[in-house]
């Protein structure tokens, strides 16, 4: 049986911080954001903030969230319009891609990217 992820719940300290960094700076569109969790739509995932788990765990951390734009440069200037604090400036990658990072909540980073045209 294929499964298919549709969700993303990450463990953060302040949900309403988190979910208006990734509201604002990266345009996820939030659904719900109350004290302890927050819903929001970015493409066909729907990412959760949590404050606490049903168990215990560790807040997220090591998670890069890969926002596929059409302009990285536009994007970017959003994002640091917007609060974003920027951890690698747009750049070439060996890859393919043209790529900016951003720190996000709870150790998250976030990398604005899109397909480079020129792969040579």
């Amino acid at each position: 049986m294929p499964y298919s992820i549709r969700k993303i719940d990450l463990f953060v300290e302040d949900v309403i911080a988190a979910s208006a960094l990734l509201r604002d700076a990266f345009e996820f569109a939030e659904i719900v954001a109350e004290e302890g969790f927050a819903e929001l739509q970015g493409g066909p995932i729907t990412l959760m903030l949590s404050k606490d788990a049903r168990i215990p765990m560790p807040l997220s951390a090591g998670v890069t969230i890969h926002l596929e734009v059409s302009d990285v440069e536009a994007a970017a200037a959003h994002a640091k319009a917007n609060g974003a604090e920027t951890l690698l400036p747009i750049e070439q990658t060996p890859w393919g891609t043209t790529s900016a990072l951003f720190r996000g909540p709870a150790g998250l980073v976030l990398d604005l990217y899109s397909e480079s045209t020129d792969r040579g």
